[in-house]
């Protein structure tokens, strides 16, 4: 099973060789597979509102194959809505390209199955033709997680190419660093990477890449310890939203960024207590600059090299100018052994 970013670059490769293949993206529920969708559409230049995202679960079967309609000498088939703006986006798109993203192809009926398989072989359905240009992308959780999932007929999976997604935390951090992500919660992960993706089916709300998403969007700095407490509990669950308490008191021990960077050869280094570690090192990644990062390089050299390389990488992908820096060059040749 391949990690976010290796799956985005399969499945980008197969479209841009073979743009009528239909791929199916299989992973663990609440894993990341819709973002994984629409970084693909992202990599193919498919703007957002040419995503059209078709979810079996809450369709019925009309809603993909149309209406049948009768004639003075036969019945046929009304166009869907669906394939009626699809085909109309990839007409009017510069480059031709839309996608349709089937959410969750696990959840389809039996009825629901065949249409779609009509779809993946002949690119038609109910009589009408989709755009070839039109890219298909579909994801599914996985049998063994009981979310639900029917099996689907031999005569759709022989046609489709079969990619699997696994929970991978370096993976997620290079999609959370450019996604808004908190870099608390970034480091709170990095220190309890078990917490990223820890669903049960037997529990009603669990820790996944998809609900610490919805955290870090109903919360803020300033969101008061009790309500953030009750929030957590209600969207990643009572067990890690305790860890998550224990972690954010632990934030109050931080020492002010400022501070550090006005003596870095001087301030203490918290390397007794690694909650405190992580947590600094998501706070000097997210204030560098070209015009700091020497004065971050100066303290991170006094730090254990596992925390150093974690700094320097997330401050990278957030401050790309800093790797022209000198402090950059002289950092990393230091730390080539297990930077390079």
């Amino acid at each position: 099973m391949a990690a976010f970013n290796t799956v985005v670059s399969d499945a980008t490769h197969i479209f841009t060789n073979n743009p009528k293949q239909a791929v199916v993206l299989e992973g663990p529920p609440g894993g990341g597979k819709t973002a994984v969708g629409f970084e693909i559409a992202k990599n193919l230049g498919i703007p957002e509102e040419h995503v059209f995202v078709f979810r079996p679960s809450t369709k019925d079967e009309t809603d993909l194959a149309g209406l049948p309609i009768l004639t003075d000498d036969y019945a046929k088939w009304l166009q869907s809505e669906l394939m009626y703006h699809i085909n109309a986006a990839a007409a009017a798109a510069a480059n031709g390209k839309a996608m349709l993203f089937i959410d969750e192809i696990g959840h389809s009926t039996t009825r629901m199955y065949n249409g779609l398989a009509s779809l993946m072989l002949d690119n038609e359905v109910g009589g009408h033709k989709l755009d070839e240009r039109v890219v298909k992308f579909c994801t599914t959780n996985r049998s063994e997680d009981k979310a639900g999932v029917t099996r689907m007929p031999t005569h759709l999976a022989n046609r489709l190419f079969h990619l699997k997604m696994e929970s991978n935390l370096e993976g997620w951090v290079d999609w959370a660093l450019g996604a808004g992500i908190p870099m608390w919660m970034i480091a709170f992960l990095r220190f309890k990477p078990a917490m990223l993706n820890d669903f049960d089916p037997n529990r009603k709300v669990n820790p996944t890449e998809r609900t610490w998403e919805l955290l870090s969007k109903a919360t803020s700095d300033t969101t008061p310890d009790d309500v953030f407490y009750r929030l957590s509990e209600a969207v990643v669950g009572e067990g890690a939203a305790a860890e998550l308490a224990a972690f954010r008191s632990v934030m109050y021990k931080l020492p002010s960024v400022d501070t550090v960077l006005l003596s870095p050869k001087d301030h203490p280094v918290p390397d007794e207590e690694p909650a405190v570690m992580f947590a600094l090192m998501g706070a000097l990644a997210n204030v560098a600059t070209k015009d700091n990062f020497d004065r971050m390089c100066e303290f991170l050299l006094r730090c254990p090299p596992e925390f150093q390389v974690l700094a320097v990488k997330d401050a990278m992908k957030l401050h790309s100018e800093i790797k022209g820096t000198q402090a950059f060059v002289n950092w990393a040749l230091k730390n080539k052994s297990i930077f390079m």
